[in-house]
């Protein structure tokens, strides 16, 4: 679909260029056409034809994607109760997927990639939801997301997926962030190390605000320190 991809390319530029109101605009539009487009063949699918089921999943998980994304959009524009609702329902739509699986028939790969796109997508919210209890002041909350999303990204399937790998930096972070919160800056510092060390042994980009963690509790460190 010309929309999908146009929604693929405009709405990762936006949002980096930090133009949220354009970004969730059109990851709105993109969502608006996959609901239609599912809404319009529903009828016609065969649930127990591998051929059908397959193709209704993946509209399933791109549906899931640009919900997470809109959730990223709200988030950024400091609309956590939008932003909260939206993760949520990344990990219902998650949660669906996974309870069909093991009645579904075999699903065929997607083989533009060969990656299940729905691998760590439900991790990915919870770090969302276990930051916006910190930022919030309730990290007691935030534990359970964390918790539980880390129980997802351990698991043998999600081993070396770049997804899940930001997923589990991203709760060492919040980790990080909980240590801090309570005035315990050597466990934060060790946590905010680990969070950087493991996006960078595994080869990853975009170290920049994991950096940024460390050097500042490094330098709160020397400060005490000369105190």
């Amino acid at each position: 679909m010309l929309i999908q991809k146009l929604v693929k390319v405009l709405g990762p530029t936006y949002f980096d260029q930090g133009n949220m109101d354009k970004a969730i605009e059109i990851y709105t539009i993109g969502l608006q056409a996959v609901k239609a487009l599912k809404l319009s063949v529903a009828e016609s699918f065969d649930t127990k034809d591998i051929i059908d089921y397959t193709t209704y999943d993946h509209m399933n998980l791109k549906e899931a994607s640009l919900t997470y994304q809109l959730g990223e959009a709200f988030y950024a524009k400091h609309d956590y109760k939008t932003a909260r609702t939206l993760f949520q329902a990344t990990i219902n739509y998650c949660r669906g997927h996974k309870s069909h699986i093991t009645t579904a028939p075999r699903l065929l790969p997607d083989l533009r990639s060969f990656v299940d796109g729905w691998i760590c997508l439900d991790s990915a919210a919870m770090v969302y939801l276990a930051r916006m209890l910190i930022d919030e002041g309730d990290s007691s909350g935030s534990l359970s997301w964390i918790v539980a999303g880390r129980k997802l990204t351990s698991t043998d399937q999600h081993y070396n997926n770049k997804l899940c790998i930001r997923c589990e930096s991203g709760f060492k972070t919040q980790l990080g962030r909980i240590a801090e919160l309570q005035g315990d800056y050597q466990r934060a510092l060790v946590r905010y190390r680990e969070a950087y060390d493991y996006l960078y042994l595994n080869f990853m980009d975009k170290l920049e605000d994991k950096e940024a963690d460390v050097a500042r509790l490094e330098a709160m460190r020397g400060q005490m320190i000369d105190n």
